[in-house]
């Protein structure tokens, strides 16, 4: 997902991540997103899902402060090489990253709320804290 080099320059239409960005280094999450922006055409849309960091807040608050119940939407499963969270977003600095990257008409989206956002995956995820479920997932799009 980081080199899209067998790509053309605005040959896609829509790219949808859902919980990759975090296991990249932060260092290289805008290049990633500006390979991201190349390959889409004009009107191309970005659909990101991540950890929100936020509702991951929110989650160790209302556990009364149990740091098990934010390790895996933190830090990753760990359960493999490659299955760890170099970096945490918020909807904050995720934007600011996407327009920083030539992306424009950043908003958040739901999961299961169209074909494009009804995948089976992380972007809908939830944990039980008490009788409370609280979304871990920022989802993000946004237009080239």
């Amino acid at each position: 997902m980081a080199d899209l080099s067998n790509f053309t320059d605005g040959s896609v239409d829509f790219i949808y991540t859902s919980h990759v960005l975090e296991h990249f280094p932060r260092d290289r999450t805008h290049a990633i997103l500006c390979e991201w922006f190349r390959t889409l055409a004009p009107g191309g849309r970005l659909c990101v899902s991540v950890p929100d960091f936020d509702r991951i807040v929110e989650i160790y608050a209302a556990s009364q402060s149990d740091v098990g119940a934010i390790l895996p939407p933190l830090f990753g499963g760990q359960d493999y090489p490659f299955n760890f969270h170099y970096t945490a977003f918020t909807e904050i600095s995720l934007s600011r990253l996407l327009l920083g990257s030539g992306f424009s008409k950043v908003h958040r989206w739901e999961p299961g709320s169209d074909r494009f956002h009804s995948l089976p995956d992380w972007s809908g995820r939830s944990l039980q804290v008490g009788d409370r479920r609280i979304p871990i997932s920022l989802n993000l799009e946004a237009l080239k």
